[in-house]
C-alpha cells in the first residue's frame, strides 16, 4: 500500500534523507493521503493499483489543488517536484520488488524553465541601506541530525 508503506521520506530510509529533504518527502505525502482520501474515496491504496491513470489523475489533483492557509496554488515546477518525489519513490519500490510496473516510466516531468534576473542598482542600494537591529539576532549552535 502506498500510504502505509512507511511513509515515503521512510521508503528511503531517514539516514539517508537530510532533514530539509525529510520534510518536502512528508509533504508529497500529504498531498497523495489527500488525493487518495478525497478522490479516491479510500484510505490508501495497494500498490499494484497505481498506474498511469493515478499517475495522472494526481497531477490533475494538484493542479486544480487550492490550499486551505495562507500559501499559493501550486505552480508547475512546484508540483512537478512532487511528481518528481513520487517517481523517486515508485521507482525505489520496484528496486525493492514491491511493484512489478513501473507506472511513472510514460510520464514525463515537464519543468518549465525561469528566468529570475538580477536586482536593479536601486534595489541593491535599498538592500546595502537596510540597518539591522543585531541585538534581536539568536546564532545558536548547528545541530546534527544523528
Amino acid at each position: 500500500y502506498l500510504v502505509r508503506s512507511r511513509g515515503l521520506g521512510n521508503v528511503y530510509k531517514r539516514q539517508v534523507l537530510k532533514p530539509g529533504t525529510l520534510k518536502n518527502y512528508r509533504t508529497t505525502e500529504k498531498y497523495i493521503k489527500e488525493f487518495v482520501t478525497k478522490e479516491k474515496r479510500k484510505t490508501d491504496i495497494p500498490l499494484v493499483k497505481i498506474n498511469y491513470q493515478f499517475i495522472t489523475e494526481f497531477e490533475y489533483f494538484l493542479r486544480m489543488y487550492i490550499p486551505k492557509d495562507h500559501r499559493k496554488k501550486l505552480q508547475n515546477n512546484g508540483l512537478m517536484k512532487h511528481m518528481e518525489r513520487l517517481q523517486k519513490v515508485l521507482n525505489f519500490v520496484h528496486k525493492l520488488d514491491w511493484m512489478t510496473e513501473k507506472p511513472m516510466e510514460k510520464f514525463s516531468l515537464k519543468f518549465v524553465k525561469t528566468d529570475r534576473g538580477y536586482l536593479s542598482e536601486e534595489e541593491l542600494e535599498v538592500l546595502e541601506n537596510i540597518q539591522l537591529d543585531l541585538s534581536l539576532i539568536h546564532i545558536s549552535e548547528p545541530t546534527r541530525p544523528y
